[in-house]
C-alpha cells in the first residue's frame, strides 16, 4: 500500500501547491531526501531548493534533477539547527514524511519553527494523523512484533494544530490521503503575521 500512499500524496501535494495563491516561486524542499517532489514542483514553474541533512542524498537529488533539465540548489544542513537562509528567503515550502519520525513535540515544534524563519507564506506538509484503523495496526504491529521500529508519531488534528500556531502558523487545510485507513495527512500551514 505504500507505493499506493506515495503516489496519492505526491499528485495531491502538487495539486495543493499549484492552487495556492501567488506568490508561490521560490519553494524550498525539505527535507528533499532523493527529490521526488521537485521534478512535479518545476513542472509547475517553481524555483526549488533543496535541502537535507544528507550531503550524499542532496548530491544525488541535485544530479538526477539536472540530468532531467530541472534548475536546482542543494543545501546541507540540519532543520533542529535552523536554516542557513534569512527572513523570506522562500515564498513557501514542503515537507514530506518527516514529522511523524520524531514522537516528541518540541522537535516537531523546532522544524516548524525553521520554516517559519525563512518561508513568506506557507509551508504545504504531511504528517501522521490518528485514524482508528491505522491505531488499531500499530497497536496489533506493537503487540506482534515488539522489537520491531515503533517510533512512528501519530498526532491528533488538536495537537497539530497547538504545534503549528505555536512556530507561528495557522491550519489552512488539512486532509487524509486515505481516510479512515491510513494515517498520512497532508496540511497547507499559512504563516500569521
Amino acid at each position: 500500500d505504500q507505493k499506493y500512499i506515495s503516489q496519492k500524496e505526491q499528485a495531491r501535494i502538487l495539486e495543493l501547491v499549484a492552487a495556492l495563491p501567488a506568490p508561490r516561486h521560490r519553494v524550498l524542499d525539505a527535507p528533499c531526501g532523493y527529490g521526488r517532489l521537485s521534478p512535479g514542483l518545476a513542472a509547475l514553474g517553481l524555483d526549488i531548493s533543496n535541502v537535507d541533512i544528507s550531503t550524499p542524498m542532496i548530491l544525488r537529488t541535485c544530479s538526477r534533477l539536472e540530468r532531467d533539465g530541472v534548475r536546482t540548489y542543494g543545501v546541507t544542513a540540519d532543520l533542529f539547527q535552523g536554516l542557513p537562509f534569512g527572513p523570506d528567503s522562500f515564498d513557501g515550502a514542503v515537507s514530506v514524511r518527516m514529522l511523524h519520525n520524531w514522537p516528541e513535540r518540541e522537535k516537531r515544534v523546532a522544524v516548524l519553527k525553521s520554516f517559519a524563519a525563512v518561508v513568506a507564506d506557507w509551508v504545504v506538509l504531511t504528517y501522521y494523523g490518528n485514524p482508528l484503523l491505522h491505531r488499531a495496526q500499530f497497536a496489533w504491529r506493537k503487540w506482534a512484533k515488539p522489537h520491531a521500529r515503533q517510533s512512528m508519531a501519530m498526532i491528533s488534528r488538536s495537537d497539530f494544530a497547538s504545534e503549528a500556531a505555536e512556530a507561528g502558523f495557522r491550519i489552512e487545510h488539512v486532509e487524509s490521503v486515505l481516510p479512515v485507513f491510513h494515517a498520512q495527512s497532508i496540511a497547507v500551514l499559512r504563516k500569521v503575521r
